[in-house]
C-alpha cells in the first residue's frame, strides 16, 4: 500500500558529492508523529526506525514531479528521531543545484515531505497510524501535509562534511544561530523583564549558583537566546536575543520575550547587529517558538523587508512633512507607505510601527501648505 502523501519513487542520484560537494545544508523536521492534513500520523517507532535508513538518502525537488525531475538536489547527511519533535534531519544541497538552494534560503521551499512505501499501518480513533514504512528520499516542497515538518534553519559556509561524512560546524566559524530546542512554556500572561530573566538564567547556568562569569557553563547559559558570537562564547556580551526565563530551576520560554526578540530582528528599538546570513536562521527559531504558542510567526518577507527599512521609512515620514508641494502630493506618498506599514503592524505589533504608521495617517489628512494653485 502506498501513502497518498509520499510517492514511490527511486531516486536518480546524479550528482558525484565528493567532486562537487555542497553550496549549503539545512537543518528540519522532515516528520512528526502529528495528525496531518490528510488525516495520517506515524508512530514515533516506524520514525526512529526511518531516522536509522535515512543517512545517505536523497533530498528531492517535489517527490521528483518538479523541474529536475527525480534527480537528487541533495543528501540527507545525518538523522535522529527526537521524542516529542519527531524525525530531525541535517542535510545539503548539491553545488550544481544554486537556484534550488537560493529557493530554501529565501523561504520559497519551506516544508519537507517524507517519500517512500508503507509496510503496514492500524487504525487508532479513525486515524491511520503509519506503523511500519520504507523512507526513500525527503523533498522540499513550498507546503507540505504535515504543518511541522519544514526546514529550521540554513547554513552556507558554517558547516562542512567530516571525513567519517558527518555534518559538523567548523571550527573557526565566528557567528552562530542558536539551535532551537522546544522548552517548557511559561504562561503566555507572563510579563517579560529582560534585565532580571537574564540575572536568573546566569544563576541557573553557573556551577555555584553565583552567576559569576568564570562559573558560567556557556553551552547551558546559551540555551536562552538566539544568537551568539562563537569566537567569544565566554563573554555575556556576545549572547543577543534573550526570550527564556527561569522558574523553579527550570528554564523556560516566554512568549513576550520571544515578541520582543522577533521585533528587535525586525528593526524595533534599534534593531540587532547580527550577520545578514544569520538573520534567516534566528527568524526560524524565533518563529518555532511562536508556534510553541499557538501563533502563527510573521512572514519572514516582512521581518527582512522591515529589517532593512526603518531609515526608509522615517526618512519618508520627514519629507512628507517638510513637502512644500501640498496635500495631493503628500498625500501620493503617505497612502503607499501606510499601507506598507499597516500590513507589517498587523504582524510585528511593535511602538515603532505604531508610531510610524500614525504619522503617515496624520500626514496624509493635513489640510494644504504652501501651496497656491492659480
Amino acid at each position: 500500500m502506498e501513502w497518498r502523501a509520499i510517492a514511490e519513487l527511486t531516486p536518480l542520484i546524479v550528482k558525484d558529492v565528493s567532486s562537487e560537494g555542497f553550496i549549503g545544508f539545512f537543518e528540519g523536521i522532515a516528520a512528526t508523529p502529528e495528525v496531518d492534513l490528510e488525516g495520517d500520523r506515524f508512530s514515533p517507532e516506524a520514525l526512529a526506525r526511518g531516522a536509522e535508513q535515512l543517512r545517505g538518502r536523497p533530498i528531492l525537488l517535489l517527490h521528483g514531479r518538479g523541474v529536475e525531475g527525480e534527480a537528487a538536489v541533495g543528501e540527507v547527511l545525518a538523522a535522529e528521531y527526537e521524542h516529542g519533535v519527531g524525525l530531525r534531519i541535517k542535510a545539503g544541497i548539491y553545488a550544481g543545484f544554486r537556484r534550488i538552494w537560493e529557493l530554501v534560503k529565501n523561504g520559497a521551499l519551506r516544508a519537507l515531505s517524507i517519500g517512500g512505501v508503507i509496510r503496514s499501518y492500524r487504525l487508532v480513533d479513525g486515524v491511520r497510524e503509519i506503523v511500519d514504512a520504507e523512507i526513500r528520499e525527503v523533498s522540499l516542497t513550498p507546503r507540505g501535509v504535515n504543518p511541522s515538518a519544514r526546514i529550521l534553519s540554513f547554513f552556507g559556509k558554517s558547516y562542512i562534511i567530516t571525513s567519517d561524512g558527518l555534518l559538523e560546524p567548523i571550527s573557526t566559524l565566528s557567528k552562530a544561530v542558536v539551535e532551537f530546542r522546544e522548552v517548557k512554556t511559561a504562561p503566555e500572561e507572563t510579563r517579560w523583564d529582560a534585565d532580571a530573566a537574564l540575572q536568573r538564567v546566569r544563576t541557573w547556568a553557573s556551577r555555584d549558583g553565583s552567576g559569576r562569569r568564570e562559573t558560567i557553563d556557556w553551552e547551558k547559559y546559551r540555551q536562552a537566546f538566539a544568537w551568539y558570537d562563537a569566537s567569544s562564547p565566554d563573554s555575556f556580551g556576545s549572547y543577543k536575543l534573550p526570550h527564556h526565563d527561569v522558574v523553579d530551576g527550570e528554564l523556560v520560554v516566554v512568549w513576550r520575550g520571544v515578541a520582543a526578540a522577533m521585533a528587535a530582528l525586525a528593526g524595533a528599538r534599534g534593531g540587532v547587529s547580527i550577520p545578514e546570513e544569520d538573520r534567516r536562521g534566528v527568524y526560524e527559531h524565533l518563529a518555532a517558538h511562536y508556534r510553541q504558542f499557538g501563533r502563527e510567526p510573521p512572514r519572514w518577507e516582512a521581518v527582512k523587508a522591515l529589517s532593512t527599512s526603518w531609515s526608509e521609512v522615517e526618512e519618508l515620514v520627514k519629507s512628507i512633512h517638510e513637502s512644500s508641494a501640498g496635500h495631493d502630493i503628500r498625500k501620493a506618498f503617505a497612502e503607499p507607505a501606510e499601507a506598507v506599514v499597516k500590513e507589517a503592524s498587523m504582524e510585528l505589533d511593535t511602538p515603532i510601527l505604531r508610531r510610524i504608521r500614525r504619522r503617515l495617517v496624520s500626514e496624509r489628512n493635513k489640510p494644504t501648505l504652501g501651496m497656491v494653485r492659480p
